[in-house]
């Protein structure tokens, strides 16, 4: 990955695939994650490899990836959503199997 550029409360690592920069802002209820596709040979389809540790599990709720232990919910992870320059918003399939989480953006809507 790329060495990140911070600006404000944000910190921008671009070229983290063909045409696409990854930036992670930090807001007042944690972490929001966002990725910039910068053209049609940018990906449509992210995976991120979970792992926990200390007796945590990682679950679904929805479109949602929680992560709970035997005191409960510790953390979500909101369901992603893709929104185009105009401010349309499109559809993200998610999928969670074997420890891999996946982001499927609708490549028709691309």
């Amino acid at each position: 990955m790329s060495r990140g550029r911070v600006s404000g409360s944000s910190v921008t690592y671009r070229s983290v695939a063909v045409d696409t920069s990854l930036v992670y802002e930090s807001t007042f209820g944690g972490v929001k994650e966002t990725l910039i596709l910068g053209s049609p040979l940018s990906p449509s389809s992210f995976s991120f490899k979970v792992e926990t540790s200390g007796g945590l599990g990682v679950g679904r709720i929805g479109d949602s990836l929680t992560v709970a232990g035997t005191s409960g919910e510790r953390f979500r992870v909101s369901p992603p959503f893709a929104e185009d320059a105009a401010g349309i918003e499109g559809p993200v399939a998610v999928s969670f199997e074997s420890g891999v989480l996946v982001y499927s953006v609708d490549e028709k809507w691309l």
